[in-house]
C-alpha cells in the first residue's frame, strides 16, 4: 500500500509540473499575441486620418519658429505648395518643409539651397492635399492660411496669425 501511495504522490507530482509549464507557455503565448495586437494599434494610430492632428502639428511648427520673418511659402519640385521654416545658427542654415505628398503630410528638414525630394520626407499625418499662403492681417501682423484636405475628403481651412515680422509669400 505505501507503494501505491508513492507511486501516485510521484504521478501527482509530474502532473503537477505538467499542468504548471502548459499554464505558463500559455500565458507566454497570450502576452506575445496581444504586445503584437498593441504593437500593430499604436503604430497604425501615428498617421491618423483626422487633419485635427495635422491642424495641430502645423500649429506647433509654426509657434517654434521665433522670428515670423523666417515663415515663406514656397513650392517644392515646382508643384508642391509647402511651407518653409528657416533656422539659421553659427554652424549652418537649414529649412524646414512641411507640405503633402503621396497621400501624406510630411515635414522634411534640409541644409538651406539642398536640392530636395518630396518623396524624402517624413509623413506625419494623413492627408489629400494642402495650400499654404500668406497674407497681411487688418492688424498689420500676417496672416498664414493653411486649406487642407483630408484623407476622407473633408475639407478644412484655418489661419494662424503671426505677430511681429510677418513671413513671406512666394507664390
Amino acid at each position: 500500500m505505501k507503494d501505491f501511495k508513492h507511486l501516485i504522490k510521484k504521478h501527482i507530482n509530474k502532473i503537477f509540473i505538467a499542468v504548471l509549464a502548459a499554464a505558463f507557455i500559455t500565458t507566454a503565448a497570450l502576452t506575445a499575441v496581444l504586445g503584437v495586437n498593441i504593437y500593430s494599434i499604436a503604430s497604425s494610430g501615428d498617421m491618423t486620418s483626422s487633419p485635427d492632428s495635422a491642424v495641430s502639428y502645423i500649429t506647433e511648427k509654426v509657434r517654434e519658429c521665433e522670428d515670423k520673418s523666417n515663415l515663406r511659402t514656397a513650392t517644392l519640385g515646382g508643384s508642391i505648395p509647402a511651407l518653409v521654416i528657416s533656422s539659421d545658427t553659427e554652424e549652418n542654415s537649414r529649412d524646414t518643409w512641411i507640405y503633402v505628398y503621396d497621400g501624406y503630410l510630411k515635414e522634411l528638414t534640409a541644409k538651406r539651397d539642398a536640392n530636395v525630394s518630396a518623396a524624402s520626407g517624413k509623413n506625419i499625418a494623413a492627408l489629400q492635399g494642402a495650400d499654404f499662403s500668406l497674407a497681411p492681417a487688418s492688424s498689420g501682423n500676417s496672416l498664414l492660411q493653411i486649406d487642407m484636405t483630408g484623407r476622407d475628403g473633408t475639407p478644412l481651412s484655418f489661419c494662424i496669425n503671426l505677430y511681429g515680422n510677418g513671413g513671406t509669400d512666394h507664390d
